[in-house]
């Protein structure tokens, strides 16, 4: 009797164990692209909520960063529009930068800093509508410099020129943007091994113009799962170059390929002056 009583508990134990491993998670998928497995509690008029596989705390994403959601039933509910913005892999596609003055374009994208600009005009007849075209230039370059495919303005001015008996102000336009990415990489998206590295991008300070530069020594490097800080929104690289860089410092990977792998980093001085680089890594193939 205690033997076929002892068999029947395993028996529930083992059909608990089967059942609860055939429940099958949710799936988020972002406006960005990414997928999040989770298992979905509550869907409120503004945020979802769920819970990690196997964990129990609830966690939150703001409902308008999402896309869709694929039910473990396999039932789908769509809420928003997947982004289809261009691609950005390094600085000189600066032309593929979307500027966007609607904060509803940018929710569930990827922050990636702020950037400012200003062209002033030379003469009399210098146009405002010109400088404002060349302060979008450069807002595009600087926002393709740190990886970003869109770039949110957050404020803007012209000003006419003005002259007076003493005094005259040349005609000038200033905005001030923060830079949103639309595509999200991960350490799976990073592919590993040994690269050369011979050239880098360079922008300097409020200029529109990228230019090439060579390193003085060529390097080599290895990238390898252990290497990439997964610190921030960004994965990235600690690393130290002379030619840029007093010390180790982490440099964002704003691209990879099979072939090559971007990195981004900004130089401030203390005047809050910046320099903005893409090191461009070549894929050795063995």
């Amino acid at each position: 009797m205690k033997y076929s009583f002892f068999i029947s508990f395993i028996f529930l134990i083992f059909i608990s164990n089967i059942t609860f491993s055939q429940v099958k998670n949710d799936t988020l998928l972002t406006v960005v692209g990414e997928k999040v497995i989770v298992s979905v509690k509550e869907i409120t008029a503004s945020e979802i909520k769920y819970s990690y596989p196997n964990e129990a705390l609830l966690n939150g994403m703001k409902k308008s960063s999402v896309a869709e959601i694929r039910f473990g039933s396999g039932r789908v509910q769509k809420l928003h529009k997947f982004l289809n913005y261009k691609n950005v892999s390094t600085g000189k596609d600066w032309e593929n930068v979307s500027i966007s003055n609607v904060a509803t374009e940018v929710e569930g994208l990827v922050k990636l800093g702020d950037v400012s600009a200003k062209a002033e005009g030379t003469t009399e007849f210098s146009s405002v509508a010109k400088l404002q075209a060349r302060v979008y230039d450069k807002i595009k370059v600087q926002s393709a410099m740190l990886g970003g495919n869109v770039a949110f303005v957050i404020n803007q001015t012209a000003e006419t020129m003005s002259s007076s008996a003493f005094s005259s102000k040349a005609a000038n336009a200033i905005m001030s943007a923060s830079v949103y990415s639309s595509k999200v990489i991960n350490s799976a998206d990073i592919h590993y091994g040994t690269y050369s590295i011979s050239h880098y991008y360079l922008l300097r300070s409020n200029e529109a113009k990228i230019k090439t530069k060579k390193f003085a020594v060529a390097h080599q490097i290895t990238i390898s799962e252990d290497r990439i800080n997964l610190n921030g929104r960004q994965p990235g690289i600690d690393i130290k170059f002379s030619d840029i860089t007093n010390g180790i410092e982490k440099m964002n990977i704003i691209s990879s390929t099979p072939s090559q792998l971007v990195l981004s980093y900004v130089k401030s001085t203390s005047r809050g002056k910046k320099t903005y680089y893409n090191i461009i890594l070549t894929k050795i193939v063995q």
